[in-house]
């Protein structure tokens, strides 16, 4: 049995206590329209030469009335979350309606963890965000760790 760590919902004690894990976040993003891979600093994680990065959870916060997003978490062929993006998950989608703003999810973990090899490829965990518009308010966290992989 593997024991979890209480201050990292979803991630394994071992790697917690080995500062292997990694929180990948982006919060207040708009200009969303046409899809946007997320290069910002913190929001997209590196994977080293004979490693992988293993996703375990993700969280999508939408703020503004009448819109929707869709999170997609995937890899990058740069290390920096620039180059090609490659979805690895299906997409992820809220939307708040007409009479609700502030709509998202608790952390959620994934049954089956996101397993990412580094590769010519893949070199970087990031995430791209669809927004109804530019005027679409975004927070979102993707949650997991590195381990090797040789």
């Amino acid at each position: 049995m593997v024991a979890i760590s209480k201050q990292n919902p979803g991630i394994p004690l071992e790697m917690a206590r080995a500062g292997a894990t990694f929180i990948m976040k982006g919060t207040g993003l708009t200009t969303l329209s046409g899809g946007v891979v997320q290069t910002a600093a913190g929001t997209f994680k590196a994977i080293p030469d004979g490693s992988a990065a293993v996703v375990k959870g993700f969280m999508l916060h939408l703020h503004t009335l009448s819109k929707n997003v869709i999170m997609e978490i995937g890899y990058t062929s740069v290390a920096d979350g620039t180059g090609d993006f490659v979805a690895a998950s299906p997409h992820i989608m809220i939307h708040t309606g007409d009479k609700h703003t502030g709509v998202g999810s608790e952390f959620i973990t994934l049954p089956v963890p996101m397993y990412l090899t580094y590769s010519a490829t893949c070199k970087a965990v990031a995430v791209k965000l669809t927004g109804s518009d530019n005027d679409a308010v975004v927070n979102f966290g993707v949650a997991g760790w590195l381990e090797e992989t040789g």
